[in-house]
């Protein structure tokens, strides 16, 4: 009998850990007992220095071959980048804080991604499946460290972002009741174009308490004002509770809009998990089911933004912890979409306090406030007047306002869910308030708030 193939993803999963310019140093693979969790040291060997397995920080010196490394790849790809440019060209304290966060992953043996102005730096463990056709055999856990030049400055310096505006929500653009009776915390709610008539549908996620014994999802038509059903369906996924967040993106290329369930605890894996449902198949068909996450398991206190940040056309997993963080800020990681979220490409402090369950997030594109990247809407249901609106710029890693301030709104309480989209397909981004019960018109009603 043939001997069975052996099989693995190990160059995809390297070449989009590379991809984006990276430098990479990779460790000794080795094999993991527990599906997606990583065991081991983060461990990496380079060039005359190797960093063996801790005995004490005095015995290795300052980290000069970290130090040497990052100074090489960094001079190489400026060069690379501008022609007769030079680390001279980088600030020296980014450079310098850059290599201390490398020290500091292999040193506290910890995963991470930050940006220090031009200088991107990360580490963690790339996840390799192994098959023996068709069961999947091992995982196998590699640990890396990585750093980049995003930029490099040449010729008269890049504009400055844009200075906060006035909040563009002052005025109620649209109001209304819908076909779809008063709502609890059972219900989470998205707006897509689902028909593809270019107008906005309102989807209700009904995640328990259903005739179906299963999340629900029903569709209103937006052409409508929300008062013909466009589909009500019960899916494969069994009713949910407050451990899961909902979202709608289309994943797999086919333009229609699929159905994201993130399980944040109580998972098999003691990972956040994701479970994706086809749109194309009126959400019966799984096209990702239980996918580990590089995240533990997450609570009420992290909200989950699904937005394509890379820019390759997947949507990629915006983890927005509110509290109880390292840098005493609102703090957001983006998992890549491209890896599977096997691939932390940004985690970082915004421009931001800790924040509480009064606050929700949302992405949007907004190009017409001068924004050329994903840019986070904070939204604070208990604003000093209001509930207000302040969205953080993409472009300056969430650390630039493009607009802070009051809307049309009082302060809001948990009956109100947010999202953020294009209603009128102006170019510019709408605030939609989901008021879910205490209504005049006894139903869920929606509010939309713009310029």
């Amino acid at each position: 009998m043939a001997e069975a193939e052996v099989v693995t993803n190990e160059q995809e999963i390297q070449r989009q850990i590379e991809d984006g310019g990276w430098q990479i140093a990779w460790g000794d693979p080795h094999i993991g007992n527990e599906p997606g969790r990583p065991e081991g040291r983060l461990w990496v060997s380079l060039p005359n220095f190797k960093l063996p397995d801790f005995p004490d920080p005095e015995d290795v010196g300052p980290g000069a071959g970290v130090r040497l490394w990052a100074l090489t790849q960094l001079q190489t790809q400026a060069a690379n980048l501008v022609a007769n440019a030079s680390l001279a060209d980088v600030s020296s304290g980014d450079v310098e804080n850059a290599i201390q966060e490398l020290e500091g992953y292999l040193k506290q043996n910890r995963s991470g991604t930050r940006q220090y102005g031009d200088i991107g730096v990360k580490a963690g463990f790339a996840i390799y499946r192994r098959w023996n056709r068709p069961k999947e055999i091992a995982q196998v856990f590699q640990p890396y460290i990585g750093i980049r030049i995003a930029f490099i400055p040449s010729g008269p310096p890049p504009s400055a972002p844009p200075r906060a505006t006035s909040s563009p929500f002052k005025r109620f653009k649209f109001q209304t009741g819908t076909l779809l009776h008063p709502t609890d915390a059972t219900f989470a709610f998205a707006i897509t174009d689902w028909n593809g008539d270019g107008v906005q549908d309102l989807v209700a996620i009904k995640k328990s308490g259903t005739g179906t014994g299963s999340t629900e999802v029903h569709i209103f038509s937006g052409a409508s004002n929300f008062r013909n059903l466009l589909l009500t369906a019960g899916t494969p996924l069994p009713e949910t509770d407050e451990t899961y967040d909902f979202a709608l993106a289309d994943w797999n290329g086919d333009g229609r809009p699929d159905l994201f369930a993130i399980q944040k605890s109580k998972t098999e894996s003691g990972t956040t998990e994701v479970n994706i449902l086809s749109g194309a198949s009126n959400f019966q068909d799984w096209l990702l089911r239980k996918s580990v996450v590089y995240l533990p398991e997450t609570d009420e206190n992290t909200a989950f933004v699904l937005a394509d940040w890379s820019g390759d056309g997947k949507p990629d997993l915006m983890a927005v912890k509110k509290r109880f963080t390292d840098t005493r800020l609102t703090e957001v990681e983006i998992l890549s979409g491209k890896s599977t979220f096997q691939e932390s490409v940004l985690r970082i402090g915004i421009n931001l306090g800790e924040t509480d369950a009064n606050w929700s997030f949302a992405a949007t594109k907004s190009g017409s406030l001068g924004s050329s990247r994903l840019d986070l809407v904070c939204i604070n249901r208990a604003g000093q007047k209001s509930t207000e609106v302040g969205i953080l710029s993409g472009r300056s890693l969430f650390q630039e306002f493009l607009v802070n301030g009051s809307t049309a709104l009082p302060r809001t309480d948990a009956t109100f869910d947010f999202v953020v989209a294009d209603r009128d397909r102006n170019g510019r981004p709408d605030l939609v308030a989901i008021k879910k019960s205490g209504t005049d018109t006894r139903s869920t009603e929606v509010h939309v708030l713009g310029e």
